[in-house]
């Protein structure tokens, strides 16, 4: 994680150099999703960065959740793509940690659930769920399901579940995976 975040910081720097000079003489709905993206980047480089230093403080904000939850996520997910139910929640943490998780919850559910609407997420005071109507996981698979390498059915790379929980537990926090009784599966991050 260090390396790749040490590394990933130059070509990112003149990206978003190469966005703002673009943006000062003509600026454009592409360009300003050029410049999202690579704000985002930056939080996600930093929140890796930190975690790959173990007992180092994170740098972390103030964040009202259940204003911030959709915004957070919309570089890796269309928040139109989810039925979002949220209550008043807020925490002290990276912001580029909680959007890798959350997003990775949700990106997820969203590569299995059939039909628009599947993906449902609600945030109550201390506890995000993600319910999706896919198939679930086979009960074979859910004992390891956020270890590194564990890949799915649907095409995922393996590392995005292990990645959640690890920056989670860094927090604090505790994610769960398990089938619901109707259908589908329910990931829960526990907000401690």
């Amino acid at each position: 994680s260090a390396a790749a975040s040490h590394e990933l910081r130059t070509p990112l720097a003149v990206i978003r150099g190469a966005a703002e000079v673009l943006g000062d003489a003509a600026p454009s709905p592409p360009l300003a999703r050029i410049q999202r993206a690579s704000e985002r980047m930056q939080q996600d480089l930093d929140a890796l960065l930190w975690l790959s230093r173990a007992g180092e403080a994170p740098p972390a904000e103030t964040l009202a959740l259940h204003e911030c939850l959709p915004t957070l996520c919309a570089t890796q997910i269309d928040p139109a793509s989810v039925v979002w139910q949220l209550t008043p929640c807020t925490v002290i943490a990276p912001p580029g940690a909680v959007a890798i998780i959350v997003s990775n919850l949700l990106r997820n559910a969203l590569r299995v659930a059939p039909r628009p609407g599947g993906v449902r997420l609600q945030l109550t005071a201390d506890t995000l769920t993600v319910d999706d109507d896919g198939p679930g996981v086979p009960e074979a698979e859910l004992p390891q399901v956020f270890a590194p390498r564990t890949r799915g059915h649907d095409g995922g790379t393996g590392m995005g579940l292990y990645i959640a929980a690890t920056l989670a537990a860094r927090l604090g926090w505790v994610i769960s995976l398990v089938n619901r009784p109707g259908g589908g599966a329910r990931a829960a991050l526990r907000l401690h």
